[in-house]
């Protein structure tokens, strides 16, 4: 964020203001006043937003669902992104210190054993009644809690069920967190408007005048905004020499549309790719899923990719009728592209399709029983372990018992017998005599088969030699067993 603070007069620029928003803050100070405004506090702080998604279980966090941090700290938002916290975006612009008109923002925080959340307030009221679990952290900074000129609302909506609250200055986004189930709980705030939120769907390109109310003396600070503290507005670049805003060189995305309807429900695959006449550069793409809102989707992810490489993003609509989107590129040095033409498709309700039947079918390598359904006739396939047949998977195949043998059935005292098998269609077989002999030989091979030759020990009495197999789920198994009797032992008298 580049500022200029300037103590007694407003800078204007002539004509219009290209892809840069210009706030001119006139802050006065009632004469006697115990509190002296400085040049800090006349300057608008830019309110990072942060947030954190869990999935069962993720670094710290175990039990919440998803939390948003806003905080005017740079080294805090990116302490939370080593944290695992994705940075979304600047939600907007607040006081670092209290200016007349302006009342504090309370925060508040509840740890993870209660269910991670942030909280932020104007009302002292409602910070110290929040449930158990919460503690007040002070204050965030200073805002408006009547709306002044040039100042924002900044509403809240909390998530239906859980301790999840959300702040935004954009209606659109905060209609799309209602059609989602988020409870709307008004204007929270006024605050600074970013440089999208102040100029819609332009990245900037207006100046305003945020004014308190009159009192006797008065410091003035301009602040010129882009889309982020590091940043220009999208279209520009920052001139290393002089720090100046100039025209950039990375050029408006391209958004390609599949071929066919758009369909409720139905993942749909776009296509953007720009181009950057810096040919060593490396971007990345940034989708506003509502045409009017912020960034709020990356692609790729995590990373760069060089310059001119298309990339795809799979979006499912949720609702029919019309939806727009937008894309923009940024290079890995920050500097943005102008917003890409709007792209819009229209989407219909999911209907059964006329060719086609959900009657299953085997694939044509026989190893998969496979259905088609939706508008789309998506395939869809389960794997049979032994087969499919008939649009069906063939059922387990029963154990078949080659060879069993226990010889000799007859033997003298002390003598052993030979004992061998082989079993087919099982996972592993198990010989036990009562001898106290005991083997146990897995399956191999295909079909999956059980074998050996194992000799006894000394056969001194009566044995009983079983097998017992281990089938495939949902197959049979019957034990075998045989015997060996001993010679009987004469003596002559």
């Amino acid at each position: 964020m580049h500022i200029r603070f300037t103590p007694a007069y407003v800078i204007y620029f002539a004509g219009s203001m290209i892809g840069a928003l210009l706030f001119a803050v006139a802050i006065v100070v009632l004469a006697g006043s115990p509190h002296t405004v400085t040049a800090a506090d006349c300057t608008p702080a830019p309110f990072y937003r942060g947030h954190l998604q869990s999935s069962g279980g993720f670094l710290f966090w175990q039990w919440g669902d998803e939390d948003y941090l806003y905080t005017t700290s740079a080294a805090e938002r990116d302490n939370a992104a080593a944290q695992g916290w994705t940075y979304e975006s600047i939600a907007g612009y607040i006081f670092p210190g209290k200016v007349p008109g302006s009342v504090p923002l309370y925060r508040s925080y509840s740890s993870p054993g209660s269910n991670q959340a942030h909280f932020y307030t104007t009302s002292a009221a409602e910070r110290d009644g929040l449930p158990a679990g919460y503690t007040y952290e002070g204050v965030a900074g200073y805002v408006f809690d009547t709306q002044v000129s040039g100042s924002v609302p900044f509403y809240r909506l909390d998530k239906t069920g859980e301790r999840a609250h959300f702040y935004t200055t954009s209606a659109a986004e905060r209609d799309a967190r209602i059609s989602q189930g988020w409870q709307d709980k008004g204007i929270a705030a006024y605050i600074m408007p970013t440089a999208e939120s102040y100029a819609p769907g332009q990245g900037g390109g207006s100046s305003g005048t945020v004014s308190v109310p009159p009192q006797s003396a008065t410091c003035t600070a301009t602040l010129t905004v882009g889309d982020d503290d590091t940043t220009c507005p999208p279209g520009q670049k920052r001139d290393p020499a002089t720090g100046q805003c100039i025209p950039g060189t990375l050029g408006k995305p391209s958004i390609t549309l599949p071929a066919g309807q758009c369909v409720v429900g139905v993942p749909q695959t776009y296509t953007v790719v720009a181009h950057d006449s810096d040919t060593s550069s490396r971007i990345r793409y940034g989708f506003d899923w509502t045409s009017v809102g912020p960034v709020t989707q990356w692609v790729p992810s995590l990373g760069y990719v060089p310059q001119g490489t298309s990339q795809t993003v799979t979006h499912t609509w949720d609702s029919a009728g019309s939806h727009s989107f937008r894309a923009l590129a940024e290079d890995s040095q920050g500097n943005r592209s102008p917003w890409s033409d709007v792209a819009t498709v229209v989407c219909r309700n999911a209907e059964p399709g006329p060719s086609c039947s959900p009657t299953p079918y085997c694939s044509a390598d026989g190893r998969n029983v496979c259905h088609k359904s939706g508008e789309a006739c998506v395939e869809s396939c389960t794997p049979c372990a032994f087969g499919c047949t008939n649009g069906a998977c063939n059922p387990p195949p029963e154990p078949e018992v080659v060879t069993w043998s226990v010889a000799p059935k007859l033997v003298h005292k002390d003598d052993s017998v030979t004992v061998s098998w082989t079993v087919r269609n099982v996972s592993t077989c198990t010989v036990t005599g009562t001898n106290g002999d005991t083997w146990t030989v897995a399956a191999a091979g295909s079909p999956r088969t059980s074998q050996a030759v194992r000799l006894s020990s000394g056969i001194v009495a009566q044995t009983t030699f079983t097998l017992h197999c281990t089938p495939y789920p949902g197959a049979s198994w019957t034990d075998r067993t045989a015997k060996v009797n001993v010679v009987p032992a004469f003596k002559e008298e």
